[in-house]
């Protein structure tokens, strides 16, 4: 996928140490990792997802429109991958008009749920596939 290489060094490749991770290479962008149940699936996933920007809102589902709200306020551009349709990986950005900061992650959409999006480089090992 060509635009892999198009988003790998705009997101961070630190994820948290006591994060599962998963393997991405069976969507095609093994480049990636993703953290894997480490954000709570109640319905605010988004916004914990988001809280790595920081910001927190409870109680409130996410969709496009948040995101790019997010990418506003922030005044940064957000990198999203979305696995929403398993054999067509693809990535959007919201906020493009603003710079990426490479120490933020980025977020996967998958499973109705999102968690976040880490460049992989030679880090640890995966704990699923």
């Amino acid at each position: 996928m060509q635009q892999c290489q198009r988003y790998s060094a705009k997101i961070s490749d630190r994820p948290p140490q006591q994060a599962k991770l998963l393997n991405l290479f069976s969507y095609g962008v093994q480049q990636f990792t993703a953290t894997d149940r480490y954000i709570i699936g109640d319905g605010n996933c988004q916004s914990r997802a988001l809280s790595y920007w920081p910001q927190a809102k409870d109680g409130v589902w996410g969709d496009e429109q948040t995101l790019a709200a997010a990418a506003e306020v922030y005044k940064k551009r957000i990198i999203l991958l979305s696995l929403a349709s398993p054999n067509k990986p693809y990535f959007v950005e919201y906020g493009k008009a603003y710079s990426v900061d490479p120490k933020r992650p980025g977020l996967i959409f998958w499973n109705n749920h999102y968690e976040l999006l880490f460049f992989q480089g030679n880090r640890r090992k995966f704990d699923r596939i």
